[in-house]
């Protein structure tokens, strides 16, 4: 009977060290979302770089993108002294391997000169582990309409 017990007990251990690991993964995963998009809020090419892949995809209203179409306004931007926070709520993330994908609502406070902008949308990316950093490999985003 102790030998049922003590075996219940390792192998609840090591589900509990499995699913803090799962969970540290996700945190991992989702921690790369976020620092994508302080790149995209500092108009800085080289971080966007940093947190996806070569062969990165962005599909954004009905367009296919890559990280060249992504940042090739940067520069108007910056002269217009833009200002972006952006806030996030994560639906789900999942990691399998070195591959992991999100789902994830991005709202993004938006301020270029005098003029305020509120911008909502529902996305997904899928991330792949290179170098010990989860990098987007793909990315849709769809604006969440304004409610009438």
């Amino acid at each position: 009977m102790k030998k049922i017990l003590l075996s219940l007990m390792l192998s609840a251990s090591v589900l509990l060290v499995n699913a803090q690991a799962s969970k540290n993964e996700q945190s991992k995963v989702q921690e790369s979302i976020v620092k994508f998009f302080d790149g995209l809020s500092e108009l800085d090419a080289a971080k966007l770089k940093m947190y996806s892949t070569n062969d990165f995809m962005l599909l954004e209203n009905a367009e296919v993108w890559n990280l060249d179409s992504l940042t090739k306004n940067f520069e108007q931007y910056r002269s217009r002294n833009m200002i972006r926070v952006n806030s996030f709520d994560f639906i789900k993330t999942e990691v399998t391997g070195k591959t992991a994908w999100v789902a994830y609502h991005n709202s993004a406070a938006i301020k270029i000169k005098d003029r305020d902008v509120k911008i909502n949308w529902l996305e997904s990316a899928v991330l792949v582990m290179e170098g010990g950093i989860w990098k987007i490999k793909l990315m849709h985003s769809t604006v969440v309409p304004k409610p009438k």
